[in-house]
């Protein structure tokens, strides 16, 4: 990241920062519309095998596109400590005391 930031002006590095979080929400919709196609075809074969058809709505097979988005990177800090949460949870299902 140093090297970048050394090799290109204040404006260049705002320019390529802009552009990649564009690039990033572009992506994110694409995966959007995908995921809304592969669960309108999701409800339609529930639909058609569910004993009351009317129940079922389409809404419950969409997932969110807040469900993909990240804000921010995540600080060092911040990944080790996630990584230990979960090291404790899934050692904890086994019995196993983490170290």
């Amino acid at each position: 990241m140093y090297l970048i930031k050394k090799e290109t002006t204040a404006t260049q590095f705002i320019e390529w920062s802009v552009f990649l979080r564009e690039k990033r929400e572009l992506e994110l919709k694409r995966h959007a519309q995908m995921e809304h196609y592969l669960a309108r075809i999701a409800f339609e074969i529930c639909r058609g095998n569910a004993k009351d058809p009317n129940k079922v709505r389409l809404q419950d097979f969409i997932i969110p596109l807040s469900a993909f988005k990240m804000d921010r990177e995540r600080t060092p800090i911040e990944k080790t400590l996630l990584v230990k949460a979960s090291k404790q949870k899934w050692l904890g299902m086994f019995g196993i005391k983490a170290k």
